[in-house]
């Protein structure tokens, strides 16, 4: 898709929409149909009372009064979504007179227009810019005693890259432009309106206003004529994203008292969407180096510092990532995130790498489907200089919609699985980053002898990729890394090798990290029994048990890909977490955090070397709408101690070996910031 257009026209009871589109057929076969959303919000930021308001008035066909035309022929549409205040339609090439598709390699232009009520639409309209795109544009009329007032957010990109957002007011074809926005370099718009003033305000700092008596449109323009320079490796002149401006208070944060609130940095990262599948931040395992992740003028940087002064150790030269798969911006209106290249740390055979990857089609062009693939860049963690080019580019063929990728590092390979929802899909390709090795798992099934044996045995799952092998959770119980050992060997003494009716292989698997694996153990016998489960922790590599609790703690279903929460381990590797779950892996003790009908759950969220963990009350009587309350342990006593932090208190997102916390929050313009700071 290349140049939408857009222009909003309001009459003072209704607003009128008309979206223009130019579209080409890049596949090998003919396009039929083209879909469209329609999304009306009259609270924005006030989420119930906008859902209490359509529920009373929702949004009807019939006032929509939908048209779509091509090529000057008009367009018929189906409903394939019907909410109050959500529509989704398919826009058909075809009418009564006749089917006239989009064959491969044509393009054509289409336009279709809407009308909503003003009791309706809200006073706001919003385009969301979150690709490079060549060429945007969006006009608004209104009449001219209403006043309009148009606002950023901008979000900026690197000062190489030559976007530029002009807006202007006409009429009677005199340009009235207000001063500052030329030459900027911008990504996002969110246009508004109100009765006292017309503004253009940048994101964060300047704020220009500009009172004019115009009537008429307000074209807002994003061009594109992005050129590397200099400044993309990080010159002195252009240093590109980093810290906070120096001169520039540190945000106030509250946090632990384990922390220092007024030492350490903060990085901004204004291009991440407000609503995505992850988050590109990482710490390095056994270093105090964060990486992060930023948008270049022609790609994406990654930039490693040190965790407790904020100076770059290094940062990557421009990467470009595949093309984004069909459907990666996401659509908040119907609550799907948004799918962006990301970052990790990892440890193979005692070499340290930082890893950027991305979910994409690779040569795919005018001429080319191309092929569906994620691709790897491996960058040494102790490299340095600031052009560092990747020493290995990997491309793993997937195939997966947006979200439905997951790369993991807990084995001690990278592990690349696709196709599901959740934290296991069930395809998957363990990747060797020293030989560039690729080995795929086309089903996980086959991995396990002992699932020829079982009765039921489907959905069997890569867990984690190990130097030994796969290990592999079997759908209908039972896990291990074939050759080496299986579930039943290693099992806790208090349990039984089989149960349920069936007589299936006892023990699932819940994660692995840090050179070991977490396992949940039914305790009910032959007919299920209400008995709390066992939960274990095993050597990743031998299996050998190392610590165990008994916990009423669900037991994820064999065959499903989902885990309520990630296993989690300080620096050390010493403590290790899961939810309400911990154990303390050198005293050999486990710890339940389980709620037991009078004491409310606590699940963990991030642990220090010296024991402390962070987390939160969970209380399921509570609406979603409330802030969790913050907690705090001490996993060095029995009982762990836990005492609730005041409300408010943000807990660390991540620890590093000195004692510091790497803190994620958002501003209020929604940008993320990266706020590192020290332990005391």
């Amino acid at each position: 898709m290349r140049c939408p257009q857009a222009r909003l026209e309001y009459d003072g009871t209704s607003y009128r929409l008309t979206m223009r589109r130019r579209l080409r057929n890049t596949g090998s076969e003919p396009v039929t149909r083209y879909l469209i959303r329609i999304s009306v919000d009259r609270y924005p930021g006030e989420p119930e009372r906008s859902n209490a308001h359509y529920r009373e008035h929702p949004l009807t066909w019939e006032e929509l009064a939908l048209t779509a035309t091509c090529r000057g022929e008009a367009m018929r549409w189906e409903a394939k979504h019907d909410r109050d205040a959500f529509k989704e339609i398919w826009l058909l090439f075809d009418n009564d007179q006749g089917r006239f598709p989009l064959y491969p390699g044509e393009s054509v232009w289409i336009q279709y227009a809407y009308s909503v009520g003003d009791d309706k639409w809200g006073r706001w309209f919003q385009r969301a810019v979150r690709l490079p795109t060549e060429h945007l544009e969006v006009q608004l009329a209104f009449p001219a005693h209403l006043d309009p007032v148009v606002w950023g957010p901008f979000r900026w990109l690197a000062q190489s890259c030559k976007w530029c957002i002009r807006p202007a007011w006409t009429e009677a074809g005199l340009i009235k432009r207000p001063a500052g926005l030329e030459g900027r370099n911008a990504r996002g718009a969110l246009l508004g309106f109100g009765p006292d003033r017309i503004m253009a305000r940048t994101r964060g700092r300047r704020i220009m206003r500009a009172r004019t008596a115009v009537a008429g449109a307000l074209v807002l323009t994003v061009l594109t004529g992005c050129s590397g320079s200099a400044s993309d490796s990080g010159s002195s002149k252009h240093p590109g994203p980093g810290p906070l401006d120096r001169s520039e208070p540190l945000v106030k944060l509250s946090v632990p008292a384990a922390y220092d609130a007024a030492k350490g940095w903060d990085e901004k990262l204004s291009w991440v969407p407000e609503s995505v599948t992850t988050l590109p931040v990482t710490t390095v395992p056994g270093t105090q180096t964060v990486a992060v992740m930023q948008v270049a003028s022609n790609g994406y940087t990654v930039t490693a510092r040190s965790g407790n002064s904020g100076k770059v150790a290094w940062r990557s030269a421009p990467w470009n990532p595949p093309t984004p798969v069909e459907g990666a911006e996401g659509d908040d209106a119907a609550g799907e995130a948004a799918e962006i290249p990301d970052v990790m740390g990892f440890e193979q055979d005692g070499q340290r790498y930082v890893v950027a990857y991305a979910h994409g089609m690779r040569g795919k062009d005018e001429l080319h489907q191309g092929v569906e693939v994620v691709r790897l860049a491996l960058y040494p963690a102790g490299a340095s200089g600031s052009a560092v080019k990747p020493v290995r580019e990997i491309d793993v063929p997937v195939s997966a919609d947006p979200g439905e990728i997951r790369v993991q590092t807990s084995g001690g390979r990278l592990l690349v699985a696709w196709g599901e929802d959740g934290a296991f899909p069930r395809s998957s390709a363990a990747v060797d980053v020293a030989t560039g090795k690729t080995t795929a798992y086309e089903d996980a099934n086959k991995l396990l002898p002992q699932c020829e044996q079982a009765v039921a045995c489907n959905s069997s799952r890569v867990i984690a990729a190990t130097s030994d092998g796969p290990l592999v959770g079997m759908g209908g119980g039972g896990f291990g890394i074939p050759g080496q050992w299986f579930s039943d060997s290693i099992r806790p003494k208090q349990v039984d090798a089989t149960t349920g009716i069936l007589d299936s292989w006892n023990g699932t698997v819940y994660a692995a990290a840090r050179g070991h694996l977490l396992a949940g153990w039914n305790t009910g016998g032959k007919y299920g029994r209400d008995d709390n489960a066992v939960w274990s922790v095993h050597d990743l590599r031998t299996g050998t048990l190392t610590a165990q609790v008994v916990c009423d703690y669900e037991i994820p279903d064999e065959t499903s890909s989902n885990r309520d929460f990630p296993v989690i381990a300080s620096p050390d590797g010493r403590y290790l977490a899961a939810g309400p779950l911990a154990f303390d892996l050198q005293t050999k003790r486990g710890m339940c955090l389980e709620g037991d009908g009078n004491r409310k759950t606590i699940v963990l969220a991030s642990i220090r070397d010296d024991g402390t963990a962070y987390g939160a009350v969970r209380d399921d009587s509570i609406g979603s709408d409330t802030e969790p309350v913050p907690a705090q342990l001490n996993l060095r006593t029995v009982t762990g101690d836990p005492k609730v932090l005041s409300v408010g208190t943000e807990i660390p997102y991540l620890t590093t070996p000195d004692g510091s916390g790497l803190f994620i929050t958002r501003n209020a313009d929604k940008d993320i910031i990266v706020s590192m700071r020290a332990g005391r």
